[in-house]
């Protein structure tokens, strides 16, 4: 970046100027996050407005422009978080996005609070909210993708619409490793079948409730739940919380993501459907269009 710009945070909308670079380094901070790309700070301003700041790991970071950066900062979608200023200089690397005050997906399902909150409906809804992101990533052209979709990049509002956050952000690197207990065996670099894949483990972790960061290295969620299948009833693969559901409505909604998730999570990338093709499906299963198969009524005790 030009050496006039150094030191200086430069905002995505210029009526969002409410503070300066100064101002937020000055601030209260408590670390919130730890990830492959740096760390997360939520920050308390002393004009009274909290925010959330990305602070990227400065080596990895490459020839990026301003113009770069204000394209990704100013994507526009219901369920996308895209950050609303930013800092690049030689030693520092910041991002800056409004704070979430429900926090991410990932603390939800697994936070100290247990996932009491997340009802079956509010799990579709976030299914669908992040797969419609994903959509509209897509959307932006061939070859175009997230990179990194996982539940703690996943983001709550008070109205439970998800937004995905760090869109873009793995572009802004090279030679980075993004690979994670989310990422498809097969795909070697961040490409939309990856999103894909990433996005099924996601929703198998919105159906079992499994913490995948507590998990021993190298599980693999979609693996779990096919062995699963082999060895218990179909019932006995989601969470908890979710098998006190007894209207066949829930229940059928229930096996039909499960399946999709499945779908989603197959190895061979060449199998793995497009992102508009599964949100397509997931709307018929919210509007429950079609049925599950007579074998998964059975186990699930919906005749």
């Amino acid at each position: 970046m030009a050496d006039d710009r150094e030191n200086n945070l430069e905002f995505i909308q210029e009526n969002n100027k409410t503070y300066n670079l100064h101002d937020l380094l000055s601030s209260d901070a408590m670390l919130i996050g730890k990830g492959n790309l740096g760390n997360t700070y939520k920050v308390f301003l002393k004009i009274g407005e909290v925010v959330v700041v990305k602070r990227l790991r400065g080596q990895f970071v490459y020839g990026i422009s301003k113009e770069n950066l204000q394209e990704l900062g100013e994507v526009s979608h219901e369920n996308l978080l895209p950050f609303k200023a930013y800092m690049f200089s030689k030693h520092e690397h910041l991002l800056v996005y409004d704070y979430m005050p429900f926090g991410s997906l990932y603390s939800l399902l697994h936070g100290g609070k247990g996932n009491m909150g997340l009802h079956w409906e509010t799990r579709m809804k976030v299914a669908y909210g992040v797969a419609r992101g994903i959509e509209h990533i897509h959307g932006r052209g061939r070859g175009v993708c997230h990179g990194n979709i996982r539940s703690s990049n996943v983001f709550l509002n008070k109205s439970y619409v998800a937004q995905i956050s760090e869109f873009g952000i793995s572009q802004l690197f090279s030679n980075i490793d993004l690979s994670s207990e989310y990422s498809a065996p097969e795909v070697k670099r961040a490409n939309q079948q990856g999103d894909v894949y990433s996005f099924g483990v996601l929703v198998l972790e919105l159906c079992t409730g499994k913490d995948l960061v507590k998990e021993e290295e190298g599980f693999s969620l979609a693996k779990w739940v096919r062995l699963m299948f082999q060895e218990k009833e179909m019932i006995d693969v989601f969470d908890e919380g979710l098998r006190v559901y007894k209207k066949e409505k829930i229940r059928v909604q229930m096996v039909q993501m499960l399946e999709l998730a499945i779908c989603c999570t197959f190895e061979n990338p060449k199998k793995t459907p497009l992102i508009s093709a599964v949100v397509k499906r997931i709307d018929e299963v919210l509007c429950l269009r079609t049925y599950c198969s007579q074998k998964s009524r059975n186990v699930l005790d919906l005749n």
